[in-house]
């Protein structure tokens, strides 16, 4: 009996420890480098595009991040040329889901449209080798200008690209109001389950 019971013991002593690992958890968004880790600190996440478009790029928010999906990388007619990379903007609410599924950040299908920034040189051609078409991408920047089409051109400072594996566009609908207020907005709709 007493062994039964040292034996039904340690199983679990085994298997609750390990329990917690596959808990569904979220937490705010970290950060891959110590110089994204800065400009995460600094950069501001409530202003939108239409924001910017509504005021007028001159407007000078600062140091912005936004959030969306790799559609183009357009290189120039040389190799040391301008390479454009244009982002289709999606809200997002910085967190980072930890549940069992490999999804780990849930994009809202909306957003505001189309936002580029352009590079030369080393930097340039490293992106345009390693991005991928589809990819979520965290673009770090200042806006330069609103083009005729919509489209904001911002001056790049830093950009971050994760497999599109990582994120889903399917699993919450949300818009500008809750991307910024989080949980304490009631415009969040579940698309279905994750």
């Amino acid at each position: 009996m007493r062994s039964t019971r040292a034996a039904l013991l340690l199983v679990l002593m085994a298997f609750v420890p390990s329990a917690g690992c596959f808990a569904p958890s979220a937490g705010l968004y970290q950060p891959a480098s110590e110089r994204e880790f800065d400009l995460f600190a600094r950069a501001r996440r409530d202003v939108t595009p239409d924001t910017i478009r509504a005021a007028d790029a001159s407007a000078e928010p600062g140091l912005l991040a936004w959030a969306g999906v790799l559609h183009s990388v357009e290189p120039g007619p040389d190799p040391s040329s301008t390479i454009t990379f244009k982002v289709e903007h999606h809200y997002w609410d910085w967190v980072v889901d930890y549940g069992t599924q490999t999804t780990r950040i849930l994009l809202s299908p909306r957003g505001e449209g189309t936002f580029q920034f352009s590079l030369t040189g080393k930097e340039a051609a490293w992106l345009a080798d390693n991005a991928q078409i589809g990819d979520f991408t965290i673009v770090y920047g200042v806006p330069k200008d609103v083009l005729p089409d919509g489209t904001i051109e911002l001056l790049y400072v830093h950009a971050r690209g994760i497999p599109e594996s990582r994120y889903a566009l399917d699993v919450w609908d949300y818009d500008a109001d809750f991307a910024v207020r989080g949980q304490g907005s009631p415009r969040q709709i579940r698309l279905r389950p994750f």
